[in-house]
């Protein structure tokens, strides 16, 4: 927890420094980092992304983080469905109950979550997040806001991505969690 609050402390002190509001972690971005962009997708995968908040932080410590890092979930996002999902498969019918009942168990970690990938989303997700390695598509700014994002909220994420993917890349206006 202590963790948690020196580096949101440093993000907010951050923002202040370059003009930005405090309270979010948003850093530079450019518009191919995130796909076509969150405001350019359409309603019923903006309503989707909306959904994702209440089903998957439902850890204590991790309730506000969605907030906080708002801007790097919708980038990552968007660029899952502006590249639909790398093209992978859904895997919803191998492993949509254990992924539901995992991402929503607090006592679960996320190396739970990462072992219900396959090889080629793991192999994707390593290629394709923009973390700090060198490789990926984003600017050095916003890899290190979506890896600090990553860091804090990574069984989250990892849901949210195997989520995303087993909804068919988003084909409905809310997350599925059964079938």
């Amino acid at each position: 927890m202590q963790k948690l609050l020196v580096v949101l402390s440093i993000a907010s002190l951050c923002n202040l420094s370059e003009g930005r509001l405090a309270g979010k972690v948003a850093l530079h971005t450019k518009a191919d980092d995130c796909g076509k962009g969150f405001d350019n997708l359409n309603d019923g995968s903006k309503k989707y992304f909306s959904t994702l908040e209440k089903a998957l932080w439902t850890h204590p410590y991790h309730l506000e983080q969605f907030g906080v890092f708002e801007t790097e979930l919708k980038c990552w996002y968007s660029h899952m469905l502006t590249t639909k999902c790398g093209g992978l498969s859904s895997q919803a019918a191998a492993r949509k109950k254990d992924l539901v009942a995992m991402c929503g168990d607090v006592t679960k970690d996320w190396m739970t979550i990462w072992k219900k990938y396959s090889k080629d989303e793991q192999d994707w997700f390593k290629h394709t997040f923009p973390n700090d390695q060198e490789d990926n598509f984003a600017s050095a700014d916003f890899r290190e806001a979506a890896n600090t994002a990553f860091e804090l909220n990574k069984k989250e994420m990892l849901c949210m991505t195997l989520f995303t993917i087993d909804d068919n890349c988003v084909d409905s206006m809310y997350i599925r969690t059964s079938l």
